[in-house]
């Protein structure tokens, strides 16, 4: 008696276990799986991927002569959150407005009457309370198409209209050809499948 009362706990063991397995792999959910293939892939393969499409920008035109660097403090903030993306489109604005008025949308991006273009990144730091932008930036119009005048338009202006903006945070370098590859993949760097840095919307891509 006991034997057969042991055989049957035995089968109703096993059929328990059929239907945890069974409903596992059944659950289990394909977009789920592709994430953890894609946290597989080498960051650098991120990184690399970035830094070619900016470079595919530079051979159809983009011709950046400065790189400018300012930090952000709305870091408590999410980095989807709406407020955080009005920020990211002030900061756009004040510095477009500054240089070309007030109508800066309807300037072309491309012919000769152009406006300059921008290609901007946003990395967060290794801690990720660092916010902050990374431009490769086109002479804009004149007075801001000196060293000088954009230390004042990024490190002033910026900061008291767009007041997500550290004041005297910015730094701007001008580019020499030599180093622009190693500058691009620079302002990559912490690319991954999480935050491709490189900002699409943000940037001129439509070059």
């Amino acid at each position: 008696m006991q034997r057969i009362l042991y055989e049957q706990q035995l089968q109703e063991e096993e059929k328990v276990t059929a239907v945890t397995q069974a409903s596992v792999e059944k659950d289990t959910n394909p977009q789920l799986r592709n994430q953890k293939k894609m946290l597989l892939l080498p960051r650098c393969s991120m990184v690399e991927a970035n830094a070619q499409y900016i470079s595919r920008l530079v051979m159809k035109g983009f011709t950046p002569k400065w790189y400018v660097v300012f930090h952000l403090n709305n870091y408590r903030d999410s980095p989807d959150s709406l407020e955080v993306k009005k920020d990211d489109e002030k900061c756009k604005e004040v510095i477009l407005q500054a240089a070309y008025g007030y109508h800066w949308k309807k300037k072309p991006i491309r012919g000769d009457h152009k406006r300059g273009r921008m290609v901007i990144s946003k990395e967060y730091g290794k801690k990720k309370d660092r916010p902050h932008f990374n431009i490769l930036l086109e002479d804009l119009a004149y007075p801001f198409n000196t060293q000088q005048s954009l230390e004042v338009l990024f490190n002033f202006v910026l900061p008291d209209r767009a007041r997500c903006v550290w004041r005297k945070s910015a730094d701007i370098q001008p580019i020499h050809y030599p180093t622009k590859d190693k500058l691009i993949r620079y302002i990559c760097k912490e690319s991954n499948w999480k935050n491709t840095t490189l900002d699409y919307q943000l940037s001129d891509l439509d070059i």
